[in-house]
């Protein structure tokens, strides 16, 4: 298979893999554009090495396959989440990203070169005590800038103000409707209204003596 993807001669066409489906669903996270790994061919279809493999995959569990295109950002918090069962796409393993998900075992291996600059007097001496700045600093690029990972954070912030605002609206169409009922003199109104007040307020107690008076 890596002869058919990885290689500059190679022909780079997805075979066909009949999938049963029997055993349900496989879902998988990648981000089609990474060449020859999981890419659009020229129909605009998901091919590649990982494409091709995950379908692999899916036959021998006999089971169907949907794949979920994203961000590359977004694919081990995919996996992480639960929002997808897999990830396929080319990934460098490092300990960071070990510590979230299981990888495979590694099938392709290239060197690679991180050129840095030299650290003056000033700059060890500021490294070899406490420094806020460049803890500061550190933390923004660990948590914000790496991977993209501000994106996450203002996609949760998203969903945490829609659940705020939905909680808001419901609450307040509740509380009206409640207070609506506890405001009527019939007691197929009033009764359950007062159980309910009762139960959320925690006084059970003084609510259910005040029930029995009411009959």
């Amino acid at each position: 298979m890596s002869g058919r993807w990885l290689y500059a001669d190679s022909s780079r066409e997805m075979p066909e893999i009949e999938l049963s489906g029997r055993n349900g669903m496989l879902t998988a996270a990648t981000s089609g554009t990474r060449a020859p790994y999981s890419y659009l061919d020229k129909n605009g279809e998901l091919a590649g090495f990982e494409i091709e493999n995950v379908r692999r995959f899916a036959a021998y569990l006999g089971m169907d396959v949907k794949f979920d295109t994203m961000d590359f950002a977004a694919l081990i918090p995919s996996v992480a989440s639960g929002k997808t069962q897999l990830a396929a796409n080319w990934v460098s393993i490092t300990p960071e990203r070990a510590e979230t998900v299981i990888f495979s075992n590694p099938y392709y291996a290239t060197a690679s070169c991180v050129v840095t600059k030299k650290l003056s007097a000033r700059d060890e001496s500021v490294a070899a005590g406490f420094d806020f700045i460049s803890w500061l600093k550190n933390g923004v690029q660990n948590n914000l800038v790496k991977e993209n990972r501000w994106k996450l954070i203002v996609s949760g912030l998203g969903v945490t103000l829609t659940i705020s605002v939905a909680a808001l609206i419901a609450g307040t169409v509740l509380g009206c409707f409640i207070c609506f009922l506890l405001t009527r003199r019939t007691k197929w109104a009033k009764i359950p209204a007062s159980v309910y007040s009762a139960v959320i307020h925690g006084l059970p107690m003084t609510r259910i003596s005040r029930f029995c008076s009411w009959r």
